[in-house]
């Protein structure tokens, strides 16, 4: 970007003094003739007593190279909009656009971190919007940031699908981040959507797709329905007679249930509760969850029936039972959580 630099000591700040601009660091004069030369680029108003320069031209051409690489995967979008917000830095469309490429561009490995940058930078984005962008633009740039936003969800829980769920265990804690982050994403939109535009019927809009799609794709995975709980709560807010469609149902205790015999007994009512009202409330406790449904079905359809299978577990789940009905988690019947 053009700038009026010392020759001598490299510094940019200068006043004008008579017929000369001051170097504010080593005192070097230059005159309005000198000061021009040593632009490099743009207009110079040397007029005043400081030095002012029009960058106008240059931002507009990188603006219009930016957008010319919108959906490309080099990353010379992204290095166009990171220099226009040296030069603008409460820019809506810089700013939103270098956490967009950076989450949509990133490894696996990265994506954690740069999907939750994006998370970070929608509320700062529509702040902007509402601050800095006149309201006849207002529904064009909040439409163009959902779009973005949606088409990160789709290529992370797309990619989080096929690279960390066939792994198994290995990949459960990393594809749970992931799905969970996205739908976190969408949700950031219409939340903000709401706060900053009133525009409920957009947001309600947003929050059904979201509904729709973890009962489609994540049909078994117990972490999304504590999401999905939250996000109908917010409907409901709206539409207190919303009806949400049929959310994935939660297995049995199948090692529990073989144990003892029946998935309605005093020890399995107690692991259910502690299931639903402890594990389920944290990641890492609904990772367990998902591990335990991924392969406790295996394990009883090929050695339930053995006696040296319930000689191994009833000891460890009885010493468990105990445990939690010591620390308060009853044993009385108990209809699995609606979530």
């Amino acid at each position: 970007m053009k700038a009026l630099v010392c020759e001598l000591c490299g510094g940019n700040d200068f006043v004008k003094e008579g017929d000369f601009f001051v170097c504010q660091s080593c005192g070097t004069k230059y005159t309005a003739e000198d000061a021009k030369k040593m632009m490099i680029e743009g207009t110079v108003d040397v007029s005043g007593s400081t030095v002012k320069i029009d960058t106008s031209n240059q931002i507009a051409n990188l603006y219009e190279m930016a957008r010319r690489e919108n959906g490309k995967f080099d990353g010379n979008a992204l290095k166009y909009y990171e220099e226009i917000v040296v030069e603008k830095p409460n820019d809506w469309e810089a700013n939103f656009y270098i956490s967009f490429y950076k989450a949509q561009n990133s490894t696996l490995g990265s994506a954690f971190t740069n999907i939750l940058s994006l998370l970070g930078a929608v509320e700062d984005t529509f702040k902007r919007v509402k601050q800095y962008e006149p309201e006849s633009e207002h529904e064009r740039i909040y439409t163009e940031v959902k779009q973005m936003c949606s088409r990160v969800s789709i290529v992370w829980r797309s990619l989080a699908e096929t690279q960390y769920k066939p792994l198994g265990n290995a990949g459960a804690k990393s594809y749970i981040e992931i799905a969970s982050m996205t739908f976190s994403l969408d949700q950031a939109v219409a939340d903000n959507l709401i706060k900053y535009f009133d525009n409920k019927e957009l947001a309600l809009t947003i929050y059904k797709d979201i509904i729709t799609n973890i009962c489609k794709a994540w049909n078994g995975y117990v972490f999304v329905q504590s999401e999905a709980n939250e996000i109908i709560e917010k409907i409901k807010k709206y539409e207190p007679d919303y009806v949400p469609p049929q959310l994935p149902k939660k297995s049995g205790c199948y090692v529990a249930t073989c144990v003892y015999g029946s998935y309605d007994c005093p020890e399995v009512w107690t692991l259910r509760r502690y299931r639903d009202y402890t594990l389920a409330e944290t990641w890492y406790g609904r990772a367990f969850i998902h591990i335990y449904y991924a392969i406790s079905p295996t394990l009883v359809k090929w050695f339930g029936k053995t006696k040296w299978f319930k000689n191994i577990f009833k000891p460890k789940l009885d010493k468990m039972v105990a445990n939690l009905n010591a620390n308060g988690v009853e044993d009385t019947p108990y209809n699995d959580r609606n979530w």
